[in-house]
């Protein structure tokens, strides 16, 4: 769906603030308050952009935030030049949640698991969870790799798994 990629949160704010500041002078009005008009519009768009800060914005506590959590996962390496992509490709399968996958292709993550890797690695993730929910993740660490040039990564599962690791 295309509006699941726009921010509506600036069009929100633009809408918002006048029609939040004229119904609380309109409401100072129908209760008679001996304020000032431009008072009330001035202490209501204050409290409006308070408001929206504090729930809609990454500087409330409900949006953006992250936890690392590590997994472990199992690694395999299929060969480059599919689909058109030119690196190859890393399979990452999650231990404890059967299923479940993430794939990076990149040249730099599979010469380093090659080097080396046990079959079963451990994995840093960083995920960021708006009002509970997860958002999205990026893998941080891979097996001690930290900052690897990758030219496409996805996630998948397999079947209906009962558990995902970002709940």
């Amino acid at each position: 769906m295309l509006l699941s990629y726009i921010d509506l949160r600036p069009l929100l704010f633009a809408g918002g603030l006048p029609v939040f500041v004229l119904l609380a002078v309109l409401i100072s009005r129908l209760v008679r308050a001996k304020t000032h008009t431009a008072w009330v519009a001035a202490l209501a768009g204050l409290a409006f952009t308070v408001i929206f800060i504090f729930f809609l914005t990454e500087y409330g506590p409900f949006l953006g935030i992250k936890k690392t959590r590590l997994v472990q996962m199992h690694w395999e390496i299929k060969p480059g030049l599919q689909e058109g992509l030119k690196e190859p490709e890393v399979v990452l399968h999650f231990q404890d949640y059967p299923g479940c996958y993430v794939g990076e292709h990149s040249r730099e993550l599979a010469e380093h698991l090659r080097a080396g890797s046990a079959a079963l690695i451990q994995v840093e993730m960083e995920i960021t969870y708006d009002y509970g929910k997860p958002r999205g993740f990026r893998m941080t660490q891979i097996d001690g790799l930290r900052g690897w040039k990758s030219e496409w990564g996805y996630s998948a599962s397999s079947g209906s798994p009962e558990r995902v690791p970002w709940d």
